[in-house]
């Protein structure tokens, strides 16, 4: 457990619309530690080794077959001779996308962790729930307020209840641009091989001009807690 900045912070009244919990904390961005670091940057070799893999595959089949097509071979064998050269370049594509996929596990295992931690240290401080996200996001919520938390940059919005002016649940395509987060969710039917492309976004809506909407986006399966957060944070009617 990261240690704590600053010991006042004892109600959501102390926190700002828009801050960054580094203010109270000792956490800093995931993208700013030497794990975060060190990960990504393997992350992004392993992808950029697969594509030359790729580019070197399909360059060695089209020389290959320029190659006999000027030694005068008959074209069944030019185009034998090419795709068994593009057979074996493939051998070394599926190893550089196995280090990729990897490292991109290793990548989102650990920010998730990180972010677990984050998560635990602001929901114990403020006697609040919480909810992780697989696009780095941490969701901070109880009777009195919502935060949402980057863990990328450790950068934090918050709506007190006086700020909420609604909350709406809807069932959407989660494959659809305007509803997908920056990680795309996918969940499997377990009667099938299909995926399901639905699940349920949470719009919760506020008087803050600079940040006036926060949206989740949750499973098919998790409706009942996409409904207890909306029934937790919507305004009481008048």
């Amino acid at each position: 457990m990261e240690k704590v900045v600053a010991r006042k912070i004892k109600s959501i009244e102390q926190i700002q619309g828009f801050t960054n919990i580094s203010a109270f904390s000792s956490f800093v961005g995931y993208l700013q530690t030497e794990a975060g670091k060190t990960l990504l940057s393997k992350w992004q070799k392993a992808t950029a080794c697969k594509k030359r893999q790729k580019m070197i595959a399909g360059g060695a089949a089209i020389t290959v077959f320029i190659f006999l097509y000027f030694y005068g071979e008959k074209l069944l064998y030019e185009i034998v001779l090419s795709l068994a050269t593009f057979g074996v370049a493939s051998i070394f594509i599926y190893l550089a996308a196995r280090r990729e996929k990897k490292a991109r596990k290793e990548y989102f295992s650990d920010r998730r962790n990180y972010g677990l931690k984050i998560a635990d240290f602001v929901s114990t401080m403020l006697k609040a729930n919480y909810r992780s996200f697989s696009n780095g996001e941490l969701f901070i919520y109880s009777n009195d307020f919502c935060s949402l938390i980057w863990v990328d940059n450790v950068n934090m919005v918050t709506y007190q209840k006086k700020n909420i002016k609604d909350v709406n649940l809807e069932r959407v395509n989660i494959r659809s641009k305007n509803n997908l987060p920056s990680e795309k969710i996918s969940t499997e039917n377990k009667n099938s091989n299909l995926k399901n492309d639905y699940g349920w976004r949470l719009d919760i809506f506020s008087n803050m001009p600079e940040y006036p909407k926060i949206t989740l986006i949750f499973k098919e399966d998790e409706q009942d807690i996409a409904g207890q957060i909306k029934s937790i944070l919507e305004p009481k009617k008048k």
